[in-house]
């Protein structure tokens, strides 16, 4: 992959910028699509990590033409979905990053970690 971009809740982008990783604020399922429609229109190769919410929200044959491009979509958990007085607990985290991994290396076919995890 060329890229790793990011689509998330407004409240997380921060957070991901400081991480390095170049993400963007979406609010709806169609500010999430016109993002992805820039990136189809430069034909560069990227892995598109997306709050499940907003991708759920995405319609069929949009997907499909992202489907048939050189883009991957990976739904990421929402915040929404997590409960919010555990937000930040460490084995909660632990828990989310592993499911993040797991995604892409579904996606790329290859396994990466968060700096400074030890888990198998």
């Amino acid at each position: 992959m060329s890229h790793l971009l990011v689509i998330t809740h407004p409240s997380l982008i921060a957070g991901y910028h400081l991480a390095g990783v170049e993400a963007f604020k979406a609010e709806t399922p169609e500010r999430a699509a016109d993002l992805i429609k820039s990136w189809l229109y430069d034909a560069e190769p990227a892995l598109v990590a997306i709050d499940e919410n907003l991708l759920a929200g995405l319609q069929p044959d949009f997907l499909r033409r992202v489907n048939a491009s050189d883009i991957h979509l990976i739904g990421i958990p929402s915040p929404s979905t997590l409960p919010s007085s555990d937000y930040l607990k460490r084995e909660e985290n632990s828990e989310r990053q592993q499911r993040i991994e797991k995604m892409v290396q579904q996606a790329v076919g290859f396994h990466i970690t968060f700096k400074g995890n030890n888990h198998e």
